[in-house]
């Protein structure tokens, strides 16, 4: 893997290192597959920045991606519309049928947040 200098911090790096797990043990890939693969990449990458005690990852900055970052911030966790990710669709899950709200892009292959 190779980076660009300052583009990159710990929880993007642990994000895309956890996508290259999701992918090659689970085989998540295309549609809302993907969206899980996203979100579970998010996760485990902030998962990796507040493990290693990184000063990004405290405070409100813990539910945002790539602060510190020469990019900026990537994600925003607990807001996904700041991030320019699109509208909140609602559906029924297939394991229980209860209602979810589902916040992606317009394409479901790129991101999900799933709400009660």
């Amino acid at each position: 893997m190779a980076f660009g200098e300052g583009v990159t911090t710990l929880d993007i790096t642990g994000h895309e290192l956890t996508h290259g797990v999701t992918q090659h043990v689970n085989g998540l890939k295309g549609g809302y597959a993907q969206a899980i693969n996203e979100g579970m990449s998010d996760v485990f990458g902030k998962f990796i920045a507040i493990k290693a005690n990184d000063p990004n990852a405290t405070g409100a900055n813990r539910w945002l991606l790539g602060v510190g970052s020469s990019i900026g911030q990537v994600r925003d966790m607990k807001n996904p519309a700041n991030s320019g990710e699109g509208p909140a669709r609602t559906g029924s899950t297939a394991s229980t049928g209860s209602a979810r709200t589902v916040t992606s892009t317009s394409t479901p292959e790129w991101s999900a947040r799933w709400t009660t």
